[in-house]
């Protein structure tokens, strides 16, 4: 294992989400709490071991524009966002 806490730089990590910045990075409650013969038993509060893949949602969604139009969303404006994007479901799905 190596350390990647000197790698991951303050602009990288601010391109992630708050729940997901610290993601990879040890702290003193892992170290107590894992097998004594683990591999970061030795490690030490801070260090940073992984980096996340993804941060946040991702998805493709396709749609019948069809059915969209019958539930009154217009198909040609997509949601600008997940938050859009749930609003507009609920809203259909209450019809």
């Amino acid at each position: 294992m190596q350390d990647l806490a000197a790698d991951v730089t303050d602009a990288w990590k601010q391109r992630l989400l708050p729940s997901t910045r610290e993601s990879g990075v040890l702290t003193q409650k892992k170290i107590d709490s894992v097998a004594a013969d683990s591999r970061i038993k030795n490690g030490e509060d801070g260090q940073r071991f992984s980096v996340p893949f993804t941060a946040g949602a991702f998805g493709i969604v396709y749609a019948n524009k069809d059915k969209l139009r019958a539930a009154g969303l217009d198909p040609d404006t997509p949601p600008a966002s997940w938050e859009e994007f749930i609003k507009a479901l609920v809203g259909a799905i209450k019809g």
